[in-house]
């Protein structure tokens, strides 16, 4: 039985009327929320997990798919993770389907096993990868036999301070990681792509429409390192000439690009986007009154007694620092706090100590740098897992063909 038909009958009866084909289309459905505005009815579905989303007749609907967000790498001065893509699709005609909806879990935090954490130096037998976080997993909307599907690419993972550790690219790119400077000011390594944050994808730009409804994608690149803008400020004479290390840049986020290391500050993680369509329904639904963001970027770490990056709005994680005495009582005294970000379907998590905070659970968005002293520093342990990014996202509103009266109020969010 269709769901007008259901609640036709809903409101027919009253609303003590629950019979076992409305329980059979909640189960099979999850549970869906109903709201009215501008004299229109719609009927709100919201996955946070994976599952099955059932049409008995077509209808017109629009769809947020939001992909998971980068894991955080844990090598020295880490760019932020990048924010999963953020596609949404407005007035699609749905065919009567079953269709099925993959949350994408946020990428992995880059992880050292304890043998090498053990050594003098906690870096020195790991292979440069194994530090790097894992890119975040698509979120997948589509037909029961996948011949209609749209995808929102995971995020791409921060660099950090080597040649061989670029960042790499996703639904939004990972930011640059920091980098040694030599007597000139200019980067020592003879590869300087590592001060680059990673370019933008999406599969959703070869797809103009789906089902009829036009699809937009939000994705950026990944912040620099400084050492792109900033390399004569290192120089002799200098501002920065008593500065031995560029800062890294933050993760892209769906709204903004990633922001670049500065001489004083890791690189903020990119802004969200936020959809005029979403937040209506988190207003009549979640009485959310402010506007919610999805896929930010996570900050870039920074060296000894800089500021490192916040999280984007919309859950980015914060990046990681150190103040400049080790042999302090307090953690305010020896740790910097990179912030999370805010504004989204739950916070982004602060920096804790050297690592990076996670990405907010079901925002899509990348998890925080860490950071890394030298191990002569002996007042800090060495990292060993970095933090998770964020998981993806599906919400799909449909338009219901009934205006219900004032008597099914109660029904309606």
């Amino acid at each position: 039985m269709a769901l007008t038909r259901i609640l036709d009958k809903l409101v027919q009866v009253g609303p003590g009327y629950l019979d076992q084909t409305l329980r059979t289309y909640v189960t099979e459905n999850r549970d869906f929320t109903l709201y009215q505005s501008n004299n229109k009815t719609y009927a709100v579905y919201t996955y946070y997990s994976s599952g099955n989303f059932i049409l008995e007749e077509d209808k017109t609907a629009d769809i947020l798919i939001v992909g998971g967000g980068g894991g955080g790498t844990i090598g020295n001065l880490s760019g932020g993770s990048g924010a999963g893509d953020v596609i949404e699709v407005q007035n699609a005609t749905l065919t009567a389907n079953l269709y099925k909806v993959e949350i994408g879990a946020g990428g992995a935090g880059g992880s050292i096993s304890n043998a090498d954490a053990n050594t003098a130096n906690p870096y020195a037998n790991a292979v440069a990868t194994a530090a790097l976080g894992s890119e975040g997993n698509d979120t997948i909307f589509s037909t029961s036999d996948d011949t209609n599907q749209i995808i929102a690419l995971g995020g791409g993972v921060g660099g950090f301070r080597s040649e061989d550790t670029l960042a790499t690219g996703g639904g939004s790119g990972g930011g640059a990681g920091g980098g040694d400077v030599d007597g000139s000011g200019l980067p020592t390594s003879t590869t300087p792509d590592y001060s680059l944050g990673a370019n933008n994808t999406s599969s959703a730009t070869v797809t103009a429409t789906y089902y009829g409804g036009n699809v937009f994608s939000y994705t950026n690149e990944g912040g620099d390192s400084d050492a792109v803008t900033n390399a004569a400020l290192y120089a002799n004479g200098g501002i920065y000439q008593d500065m031995n290390t560029y800062q890294a840049g933050g993760g892209g986020g769906a709204g903004e690009k990633g922001e670049a290391g500065q001489g004083k500050k890791g690189g903020k993680g990119g802004d969200g986007v936020t959809l005029s369509w979403v937040n209506e329904v988190f207003q009549h639904v979640y009485r959310v009154n402010n506007d919610v963001y999805w896929g930010a970027g996570g900050g870039g770490a920074a060296s000894k007694d800089i500021e490192p990056g916040n999280g984007g709005k919309g859950g980015g994680g914060g990046g990681a620092s150190t103040r400049q005495s080790v042999n302090t009582s307090t953690d305010a005294e020896t740790y910097w706090e990179g912030y999370g970000g805010k504004y989204g379907i739950n916070l982004g998590w602060d920096s804790d100590k050297l690592v990076g905070g996670a990405g907010a659970v079901n925002s899509g968005s990348g998890a925080g740098g860490s950071s890394r002293l030298l191990n002569t520093d002996n007042a800090f342990l060495p990292i060993t897992q970095g933090p998770n990014g964020g998981s993806g996202f599906v919400m799909v509103r449909v338009h219901l063909d009934d205006n219900f009266s004032a008597y099914a109020g109660s029904m309606l969010a």
